[in-house]
């Protein structure tokens, strides 16, 4: 499949051995994060070019559309965080469904690429994150949802 059918959301092909088992081809998911990285390296060069990145405390550039193409709902958890790898994200270990607390999010699954477009030492650092919802606690088969947002930050 080319990276163009890629990018208008067009379903991948099944792997052929283990046939009904649902899963992605390894290569499928590469392109598919190879392409994800591209789209958002648009997006990210849109928003500089057209003065409207939003940079600063607790200001984001939403992306969240551009990973639902790639990452819908209803997606294998591990073909979800095999294409953010593929993108180059770092994606951080799943939550057990005993955290303690009230967030919501606390089962959420996340990958984030820091230091991304830094140009040098003493400027803002350009993070992305993307955050995959388990359908329930605990419960990593299936992608319920995701969002996504590029930031910055001094720290």
């Amino acid at each position: 499949m080319s990276i163009a059918a890629l990018s208008v959301g067009m379903s991948l092909p099944m792997r052929a051995s283990g046939a009904g088992s649902g899963e992605v081809e390894l290569s499928d998911l590469d392109a598919r994060g190879k392409q994800l990285r591209a789209e958002i390296d648009g997006r990210r060069q849109y928003l500089v070019r057209t003065n409207t990145f939003r940079a600063g405390f607790r200001k984001n550039n939403d992306i969240t559309d551009i990973v639902e193409r790639f990452v819908p709902a209803g997606m294998s958890f591990d073909d979800a965080e095999q294409i953010l790898r593929a993108a180059g994200f770092v994606v951080e270990s799943r939550p057990a469904a005993s955290v303690p607390g009230n967030d919501p999010n606390r089962f959420n699954v996340t990958g984030s690429i820091k230091f991304y477009g830094r140009k040098g030492p003493f400027l803002p650092m350009v993070y992305i994150f993307v955050s995959l919802s388990p359908k329930a606690p605990g419960d990593y088969s299936a992608v319920c949802g995701v969002s996504g947002a590029i930031g910055t930050s001094y720290l």
